[in-house]
Parts: structure tokens; C-alpha cells; sequence
């Protein structure tokens, strides 16, 4: 564990009208091997990383960038059901290890305090790029997004809005099969269509791996 340790909240919950969306994630495990636990809230252990922040004393500020591992396709799901996370909150917390709570050592942790951080945060502007693997957002202090107006939300359950072959989809293999879900000829690519389903993307990237599938399958059972 370093010296200092990352710990990100992505506060989703005025864009979702929902009381519980708040995510916690960390990029680092604790000396147990176990997700990072600070004020008594569990970290996710995820792949993230933060860059390009700086303060600047006159003018617009710069706009860093957030990138965050899309383990299970959660991250784009997100982004197609709520039309990109712009408008979510992210905050940076810094907090030195020696700090964190004593679930965290073997030992216990004396010195444990939850007081001792530093927080930065930003609203999602946009989201740069993403794929099955990763997704990057650009961001920007909240004075810079007062009044703005946010997207209405957009939630497609079982439908991809990728371009087949295109970015966020990334298939670049052979034929495979008709927009039907009928198999083709490797050769027959003229004919090569996805369905958009979550079948049709699984016919092309196997079942046992992560999918870039860019629907969002829980979205239909969610209590309206």
C-alpha cells in the first residue's frame, strides 16, 4: 500500500433520482488483500486513475481526466443509462495510509484518523472515450457547470446503441452472423450484422469474459 491513498466517490444520485447512488472505488487493496475501508465505508478495488489536475488563478481551468475500469461492463451501461454520467459528482479524497481505519492492518491502526484527508471535486463533463475494458471522462470544476443544462436520461435495457464493428463495440473478427441471429459463412462478411442484443455480443466475445455490450440488462427491473 502506498504512502498515500486514492479514494474516489462517484455520487450519481441527482442525475439518477435515486438516494443510493453512490459508488466508492479505490485503486489499491489494504494489507489484508481486502477492499480499503475508510470512515467505515468499503473502497472497491477497481483499476482507476486520475490526471491532469491543476488550478489555474484567472480563466477557464484545465480539464482532467478520469479513467475507470469497466469490470462486468458497469461503466458503460452507466453511461448509456444515464446519458453519459454527465452532471455526476466526483470527489477525490487523498488520505495518507497511516490514516486509514484499523480494519485495514493486521495490527490494528493507533493512529487511525478520519479527519485527516484532502478532497477535490469535479463534475463529469463528458465522456471521453470508452470501451469493454476502460472508460474515461473528461472533468470539470463544479463553478464551471452551474446552470448547465444536463441531458434527460436515457435508459436502453436490452439494446447496444454501439456502431457494430465501431468504437465502444471493438469487434474486428470475422462473420459471424445476420442481424436475425442466423450464423454465416467466417467469409460472408457482406452479410455480417449484429442483432444489437446482449446475444449478439456474446456470439462474438464468448460468455466467460467481459463484454462490451453497451445495454444495460438490470435497467428493466428497476422499481419505477
Amino acid at each position: 500500500m502506498p504512502v498515500e491513498v486514492e479514494l474516489f466517490e462517484l455520487d450519481i444520485s441527482k442525475i439518477s433520482g435515486s438516494t443510493n447512488g453512490i459508488w466508492l472505488f479505490c485503486n489499491e487493496v489494504n494489507e489484508l488483500k481486502e477492499p480499503v475501508v475508510w470512515r467505515g465505508k468499503i473502497f472497491i478495488p477497481i483499476p482507476i486513475n486520475f490526471e491532469g489536475a491543476s488550478k489555474r488563478s484567472a480563466g477557464q481551468s484545465n480539464r482532467p481526466t478520469l479513467t475507470v475500469g469497466n469490470v462486468d461492463g458497469y461503466m458503460t451501461g452507466a453511461i448509456v443509462m444515464y446519458s453519459g454520467l454527465v452532471g455526476a459528482k466526483v470527489t477525490r479524497y487523498r488520505v495518507r495510509a497511516n490514516h486509514l481505519d484499523a480494519v485495514n492492518f493486521k495490527e490494528g491502526n493507533p493512529a487511525a484518523n478520519p479527519n485527516e484527508y484532502v478532497a477535490d471535486s469535479y463534475i463529469i463533463n463528458r465522456p471521453e472515450s470508452y470501451n469493454k475494458l476502460q472508460a474515461t471522462f473528461e472533468l470539470a470544476l463544479p463553478t464551471e457547470t452551474d446552470g448547465a443544462s444536463l441531458p434527460n436520461r436515457t435508459i436502453l435495457a436490452s439494446i447496444c446503441p454501439f456502431k457494430y464493428r465501431g468504437t465502444g463495440c471493438g469487434y474486428d473478427g470475422h462473420a459471424i452472423a445476420d442481424i436475425d441471429g442466423y450464423a454465416l459463412d467466417p467469409h460472408e462478411m457482406d452479410k455480417d450484422q449484429c442483432s444489437k442484443t446482449l446475444y449478439g455480443c456474446q456470439a462474438r466475445f464468448g460468455i466467460n469474459g467481459q463484454l462490451p455490450f453497451g445495454g444495460f440488462p438490470m435497467a428493466d427491473k428497476v422499481a419505477r
